[in-house]
């Protein structure tokens, strides 16, 4: 299923003040499978920063469960936030 997260984005000019969208990304220990998810504010109605990006690592996690994937934060909005924060642990 792809999400089109570049799409998402061009909502920043309707809302700059909020966090939009956010991507999770993650890859088993061998590095040969990749899980992502996408969520946007507009699709789940929640515009809180912590919440979407608990969404975004759940969706990610179940998508690559058959392979062991761990995702993490990897962008809000438009900027690459990978190893540049704290991950939001999914509860």
């Amino acid at each position: 299923m792809g999400f089109g997260y570049q799409r998402y984005t061009h909502a920043l000019v309707l809302r700059p003040d909020v966090t939009v969208v956010v991507f999770a990304l993650g890859e088993d220990e061998t590095g040969n499978y990749q899980s992502c998810a996408a969520v946007d504010w507009r699709m789940v109605g929640i515009a809180d920063h912590d919440q979407l990006v608990a969404m975004a690592i759940a969706r990610c996690n179940a998508f690559g469960a058959r392979w062991g994937i761990n995702c993490k934060l990897f962008a809000v909005n438009n900027k690459i936030v990978w190893g540049k924060e704290e991950d939001v642990e999914f509860q």
